[in-house]
């Protein structure tokens, strides 16, 4: 796995982003998307934010870990946000690399030590985010 640098999030309570939290529950397809905080991020340098929104870790799996919707919205009052993907840890964090333009997302998600992370990589043929193990997989599997 290739070393990346990290940049932290800042994330904010959901009412303080007045517009979203009127539609705090956005559909994803998933059962219970309720964000409880958002970070804004410029994650492609085109001066226009996306958002990241954080939901709480499901208490009935004994888990600390937690859905991170990323998603982007032509305006902050659209109803229907540009879902850019679902990365499931504990924390997060920004990597510095990218792919195609876009920067790479880090999860963590190990309780016992820091240093182990996946990395999520812009896919521009599902305009989403993938684990970068899937890439890898996907492209042996083509080669094959």
């Amino acid at each position: 796995m290739t070393c990346h640098a990290a940049e932290s999030l800042t994330f904010t309570p959901i009412e303080e982003f007045r517009s979203i939290a009127a539609h705090k529950n956005i559909d994803f397809g998933d059962k219970d998307t309720s964000l409880s905080a958002i970070a804004t991020v410029d994650l492609n340098g085109d001066s226009l934010d996306e958002y990241i929104g954080k939901t709480t870790a499901d208490s009935s799996q004994n888990s600390d870990i937690a859905p991170f919707y990323v998603f982007s919205s032509t305006s902050l009052h659209a109803q229907t946000p540009i879902y850019l993907g679902v990365i499931h840890a504990r924390t997060i964090m920004l990597g510095y690399e990218s792919h195609h333009g876009v920067r790479d997302i880090l999860a963590f998600s190990n309780i016992d030590n820091d240093f182990d992370y996946d990395a999520y990589t812009w896919n521009p043929m599902h305009s989403r985010y993938v684990h970068e193990k899937q890439i890898t997989n996907n492209m042996r599997a083509e080669v094959q």
